[in-house]
């Protein structure tokens, strides 16, 4: 509900909750008239089968659900647990199945498509850098690794730190 934000102008309690779905708000213009924003996935059913806010934070978990995954995000349709060993990936349930994604990547470095490669040693631990992200830095070296909570999955990516290492 920013100043500058897509709900500019409205407030919390201007949105008429009763009306929304899982890609859509609607909002009181206090005059007989609504707005309705249509603009994607924004909620989900919570436990009390309400349309809920997404909200994207990554948060420690009090009692984790599985072994070793000490932070979760159970605000979604899907819900995700991250452990702070990289190798171990994350864990996502999702309409009564689990998926275990992302685990033990690894790196090589090669000349070409015949060279075998130099493998790298992957290395260090997942720590949070923002509310929604956990990094690896150094994750191999000269390579960060991070996952990225979104409201519709979760993005992994890799960033280069240093190509000098990897330039012959």
């Amino acid at each position: 509900y920013s100043a500058n934000g897509i709900y500019s102008g409205y407030t919390a309690g201007d949105e008429l909750t009763e009306l929304r779905t899982r890609d859509s708000k609607t909002f009181s213009n206090g005059n007989g008239s609504n707005d309705l924003f249509y603009i994607g996935r924004l909620h989900y059913k919570s436990e009390s089968g309400k349309w809920s806010d997404i909200d994207v934070s990554i948060k420690q978990a009090a009692t984790p659900k599985y072994e070793g995954y000490d932070y979760q995000n159970l605000t979604n349709d899907f819900k995700t647990y991250y452990s702070t060993d990289p190798a171990k990936g994350f864990i996502m349930d999702y309409e009564g199945h689990s998926y275990t994604l992302a685990q033990n990547y690894g790196f090589s470095v090669v000349a070409n498509a015949s060279d075998p490669g130099k493998v790298l040693a992957t290395q260090g631990s997942l720590s949070k850098s923002d509310f929604r992200t956990l990094k690896a830095r150094n994750y191999a070296s000269g390579i960060d690794y991070e996952m990225i909570q979104t409201a519709n999955g979760v993005e992994t990516g890799f960033w280069l730190r240093n190509k000098s290492s990897y330039q012959n």
